[in-house]
């Protein structure tokens, strides 16, 4: 199920939109001035509407394949879409764990990322209880856990989750702007960025059906 012309013009319109907002630098480690701050979540949000898109776009061409190989995958719970599966799980699928880690350590900025991602992950909440909000302080151990050695699976889902978890928390929590959130921001900014077009370059592979 390949992307359609208004699709295409969609992901060409949005990405420009995300390349208008300029990220501020980190020196030595410290947190960046509050503009540029906002300026990453602008760009956040910006390349997760993109994100969003094409993960539907995922969701849909494996249900589709799934149906036409007769197999019981990839169905919709209760008739609702599976949002965080499809962000997560379908694009690790969708991609390949092996080929979507082996793309960003290909690349010095990406591989500079999950580094980066590394240093900073302790210094914040990620995984939050859906019910409470409170902290989940295993989950964001194991977060990093998988990170600095997990095997690719582990790997790509970790990077997946972090990205998808950090949208939520943005999305339905507080809308204080604090300069460490740049932090943050900037690494998961360029692993976003290059996700989003693997996941563009694949499906125009796909052939229409």
């Amino acid at each position: 199920m390949a992307l359609s012309t208004q699709e295409v013009e969609f992901y060409q319109r949005w990405r420009q939109k995300a390349q208008t907002y300029e990220l501020c630098a980190q020196a030595d480690s410290q947190p960046i001035d509050l503009g540029g701050t906002e300026q990453c979540i602008d760009k956040f949000f910006t390349l997760f509407v993109v994100y969003n898109t094409l993960y539907s776009k995922v969701a849909l061409t494996l249900q589709k394949e799934a149906l036409q190989a007769g197999k019981d995958e990839y169905k919709w719970v209760d008739g609702r879409f599976p949002d965080d599966h499809a962000a997560t799980d379908y694009i690790n699928a969708f991609l390949g764990s092996t080929s979507l880690i082996n793309a960003l350590e290909a690349s010095d900025s990406t591989k500079g990322a999950i580094n980066d991602l590394i240093v900073v992950l302790g210094q914040f909440n990620i995984a939050l209880d859906p019910l409470t909000g409170f902290p989940n302080k295993e989950r964001d151990e194991e977060f990093l856990n998988n990170l600095r050695g997990g095997n690719d699976f582990n790997r790509a889902m970790a990077i997946l989750r972090i990205i998808y978890n950090v949208r939520c928390n943005m999305f339905h929590g507080r809308k204080d702007l604090h300069s460490v959130q740049g932090r943050l921001l900037i690494p998961l900014i360029v692993l976003l960025e290059k996700i989003i077009e693997l996941v563009y370059r694949r499906l125009n592979r796909r052939n229409p059906s």
